[in-house]
């Protein structure tokens, strides 16, 4: 299934959206990706070849989101990107509990604060719920972070390379991912609302208290974060310079 990014300026005075006719136009093919379900894929129309190779990587290689044709393949979703709505998702497992003791939360928080000061200050706009609804594409940012404990790892090495047993502790994830709109190409009537662009998922230093764990999710989130901002500079770079050419 191939989808094409809706546009800003694709609206008319009457509110009806239409496909922006631009010198690349991207088409988006839904591939399934971790707990966000589906992810699209795009490439430039005018490019059999851009097609042949992500089909290709899908059906040979477990490993194609590894690969530099599908990190451009995303990273062309972010071009002329420069508002997106944001939201963090907290989700929890206690082990010390039983039965196990999950729960999930979205954050409003110091973590969001600082995502957004971060965001505001590499130029994006943080679009307000009913901005972002009314957006084109409605591009919503979404942060998830996920810690369990407390856990018991059974060693760890010491400094002076001695095997010990370890406390119990913390840990955890951090991703995060850009979700919008699409229509579909062969019925453009239809439109679909998932993940766009993914970043790498970052695994969350081993942490002995909680205090420790608030620390190393700032660290995680930081460098999620700056793999968002590097890929959108990078992607819009190469577009500004392909205009000029």
């Amino acid at each position: 299934m191939a989808l094409t990014i809706k546009s800003r300026s694709t609206r008319n005075k009457t509110g009806k959206e239409v496909i922006m006719k631009v010198k690349k136009q991207f088409v988006l093919g839904i591939i399934l990706a971790g707990c966000a379900g589906g992810i699209f894929a795009s490439f430039s129309l005018d490019s059999e070849h851009a097609t042949k190779q992500v089909v290709n990587l899908m059906t040979v290689d477990p490993n194609f989101s590894d690969s530099d044709v599908w990190r451009v393949v995303k990273e062309r979703t972010l071009v002329g990107l420069t508002s997106v709505g944001l939201v963090v998702y907290r989700s929890d497992s206690n082990f010390g509990t039983e039965p196990l003791k999950k729960s999930r939360s979205v954050d409003t928080g110091p973590f969001r604060n600082m995502i957004k000061d971060k965001l505001n200050s590499a130029s994006f706009k943080i679009l307000s719920n009913d901005e972002l609804i009314s957006e084109p594409g409605s591009p919503l940012l979404v942060v998830d972070i996920h810690t369990h404990g407390p856990i018991h790892k059974d060693f760890y090495i010491t400094e002076d390379e001695e095997i010990a047993p370890s406390p119990l502790g913390y840990k955890g994830e951090c991703h995060m991912s850009l979700w919008q709109e699409g229509l579909l190409a062969r019925d453009r009537n239809i439109s679909q609302y998932g993940v766009t662009w993914s970043g790498k998922m970052v695994n969350l230093e081993w942490a002995k208290t909680r205090g420790d764990l608030e620390n190393s999710i700032r660290s995680g989130v930081l460098e999620v974060l700056n793999d968002f901002i590097v890929a959108h500079l990078t992607a819009n770079k190469k577009a500004a310079d392909v205009a000029k050419k």
